[in-house]
């Protein structure tokens, strides 16, 4: 029986201000709103409830510290159970906490549903082909309304009238700002972006 939401925001409240970061359980929460009004605008049809652990759980290993959440990676891609290049892993640390995440909740809260992983996994690169389910919490951690920078405005309004555009929109300002501040490019979220340019052709 997988959890309620309600039964861990508040393990969700503590566990954040453990480490200090407050702000991201707001965040997690302000994003578990968003992604039920795309999911009710769009007529998408999605479990709620399922969206609202994606949307607070998504960032639950982002508390940790960079060297725990490198540990846990390493460990992971050792296992087998994250599937990936550990040395270019290694040059993107932003999204660590996304690939490592689901096997955290496993754990803590007995949380394992296919659905929710891969909504958590992906929260951050996107991936080709995803469910609405992966794109709504995709975009919603990126357009949530405490994201006040003038991309995320854009990319919001776009998100209320097609999600597809608006990931490829997200995208193409991720990638923008990679670009310019020199931070390597995760393989991953080019091929999602090339994916959903190259959709309409």
């Amino acid at each position: 029986m997988i959890k309620k939401s309600y039964e861990i925001e508040k393990e969700l409240e503590k566990h954040f201000a453990s480490f200090s970061k407050e702000s991201r359980f707001n965040h997690s929460k302000s994003v578990a709103q968003m992604a039920c009004y795309l999911n009710e605008i769009h007529n998408l049809g999605l479990d709620e409830e399922k969206i609202r652990l994606c949307g607070l759980l998504h960032d639950y290993a982002k508390a940790f510290p960079l060297e725990i959440q490198e540990k846990y990676l390493i460990e992971q891609v050792n296992e087998g159970i994250i599937k990936a290049n550990l040395e270019e892993l290694k040059k993107a640390p932003l999204i660590w906490h996304g690939f490592i995440c689901p096997t955290l909740i496993h754990e803590k809260f007995q949380i394992v549903d296919k659905e929710i992983d891969d909504a958590i996994f992906y929260h951050t690169t996107g991936k080709p082909a995803m469910s609405d389910l992966t794109k709504i919490i995709f975009l919603s951690d990126y357009i949530e309304p405490t994201r006040t920078f003038e991309e995320a405005a854009v990319v919001r309004e776009i998100a209320y009238k097609s999600l597809d555009d608006a990931v490829e929109s997200c995208l193409e300002k991720t990638i923008d700002h990679l670009k310019q501040t020199n931070q390597f490019i995760y393989p991953l979220t080019l091929e999602t972006y090339n994916y959903y340019k190259n959709r309409r052709k």
